[in-house]
């Protein structure tokens, strides 16, 4: 729908009017000096605030007439109103033709996982373009929505006040986790006078060759949204959701190419194709599969996808947007793309806490979803950040000299997340290094509650759980309500971001991957 895609990226220019004003005052203050550095800020998947539009679209209705709320995330919303269930969409339209947009990072209920960033850049001069994006739109929509809407926006304001220099000239494009991603569908595009004038791109725990989240999620749904959930209906709504086909584990043609670069990582190589069968371990099971169902019994296939006819061609389309993602930068670029990865440790060794490979058997679809779901999906703990592996965190094409490995505890007082890795101390010394070649770093420490602990945050959910198996309809939800208001503020944040960190990592992985013999 052409009408609706065109006022949808309008809508969205309009949510960024904020964020593009504080940039251009920002970069007022520092234009003309000679260490002035502009940095384009892309917040990791999930890690955008989504606003939803009170009304449907109607084709007539200008530009700015309409209001929003907060979706993604309103924790008591998405938590007990089963809020997730409207980010289904169809294609790149939201269900019920209601605007959903981007309104910078996450910043409601308790959530600030960027702010200790902006802080950083205000008090090391940096002038800092926070630019939230959809998660859930494909990467073509989101890369053509920055290079032919936002830049030229951000350019024209320029001139409006007076300044003939383009402000994005030799900027520093930065990607948290799938943010990465966008960063490297941008560079693809290298004639384009913005990646030309580019000074520096950096990827922060992005995953260039896939995780196995994404099509965990397509098991298991996602339990962490809470127990008020039909856990079927999440599953169909993360389904249709076309940007997570992307981040997939790499296909096999990938694989193939660059099995040898992916082998010869000095510190953590990866030994053989990630995704295989739960049976005979030597035959690889390719997530973009184009032939998903069992040879010989019409009951059985890899995916629970039969009554999704949509499925295949979101997976095709998703195949062809990661194997972009995977391919070599052209020279032009190669030297501006620096990679940063995160390893948790523990007692002196990469802890083993990261999903790095699965096994997968067959989903018989004339059998109820569970358990079966729980167990057709098995994931093997190796060396990352927490979600993803550290064999995924590079681009192997380009050289080790660009690959930046941080370390931090995996757990304890200021450890290593990959939800939280643009606080992590180490990060920001690279990335500031990397602007400013030894410039002495203001530091800035962090203002809010340390992340509630594992226990703390298991203990909360089975407190929900009880509410929500009680006999009385209405009661659970208000119960949980009163409970969560409760907790005082202080609490709040430290649950809601513990509540963030695990939301990445879904079911921890079963065990180290099993031998090669």
């Amino acid at each position: 729908m052409p009408i609706y895609d065109d006022h949808l990226k309008a809508e969205q220019l309009l949510m960024l009017t904020g964020a593009i004003d504080s940039f251009l005052d920002s970069y007022g203050r520092h234009r003309g000096r000679g260490d002035q550095r502009t940095l384009i800020f892309l917040p990791g998947g999930m890690g955008s605030e989504l606003t939803r539009a009170t009304r449907r679209f109607d084709g007539t209705s200008p530009n700015g007439s309409y209001t929003y709320e907060t979706l993604w995330v309103d924790l008591k919303k998405i938590f007990l109103d089963q809020g997730a269930l409207l980010l289904q969409m169809k294609g790149n339209e939201d269900s019920n033709d209601q605007f959903i947009v981007a309104n910078g990072p996450l910043r409601n209920c308790a959530l600030h996982p960027y702010e200790g960033l902006i802080r950083w850049c205000t008090a090391n001069q940096i002038d800092l373009l926070m630019v939230g994006w959809d998660f859930r739109r494909n990467a073509a929509w989101n890369v053509d929505f920055l290079f032919q809407t936002l830049f030229p926006e951000v350019r024209q304001r320029a001139q409006v006040r007076g300044w003939s220099e383009d402000p994005l000239a030799g900027a520093t494009l930065v990607g948290h986790s799938f943010g990465g991603m966008i960063v490297k569908w941008m560079l693809n595009k290298h004639d384009d006078p913005f990646c030309q004038q580019l000074r520096l791109a950096v990827t922060v725990g992005t995953p260039f060759y896939g995780s196995p989240g994404q099509t965990e999620r397509l098991f298991v749904s996602e339990p962490a949204l809470g127990p008020f959930y039909d856990l079927d209906e999440v599953t169909k709504v993360i389904a249709t959701l076309p940007g997570g086909f992307s981040l997939f584990f790499l296909d096999s043609q990938t694989y193939d190419s660059n099995q040898t670069a992916l082998a010869a990582d000095a510190e953590f190589p990866l030994d053989r194709y990630p995704s295989f069968d739960s049976v005979d371990r030597t035959v690889r099971v390719d997530p973009y599969m184009s032939q998903p169902n069992h040879p010989t019994n019409p009951r059985l296939c890899r995916y629970p996808l039969r009554e999704w006819p949509w499925f295949q061609s979101y997976l095709a389309n998703g195949l062809q947007e990661y194997r972009a993602v995977a391919s070599p930068l052209h020279p032009s670029m190669q030297a501006k793309l620096h990679n940063v990865r995160g390893i948790q440790m523990a007692g002196g060794q990469p802890a083993s806490a990261t999903k790095v490979m699965q096994q997968w058997g067959w989903y018989d679809v004339t059998k109820p979803r569970m358990p079966q779901a729980r167990t057709a999906l098995t994931t093997f703990g190796g060396p990352g950040d927490g979600v993803i592996p550290a064999w995924s965190a590079r681009l192997v094409t380009q050289p080790a000299s660009q690959v930046h490995t941080v370390r931090g505890a995996a757990d304890g007082d200021g450890h290593l997340e990959h939800m939280t890795l643009m606080d992590f101390p180490d990060v920001r010394s690279v990335l500031l290094q990397l602007m400013r070649p030894d410039a002495l770093e203001n530091i800035v420490v962090a203002s809010g509650p340390a992340p509630a602990t594992r226990e703390e945050f298991t203990k909360l959910t089975r407190h929900i759980e009880g509410l929500a198996s009680l006999a009385m309809a209405a009661a659970p939800y208000k119960a949980a309500e009163d409970h969560l208001d409760s907790l005082g503020v202080r609490q709040t944040h430290a649950l809601a971001l513990r509540w963030l960190i695990e939301l990445h990592k879904g079911y921890p992985p079963l065990a180290p991957p099993p031998s090669l013999t």
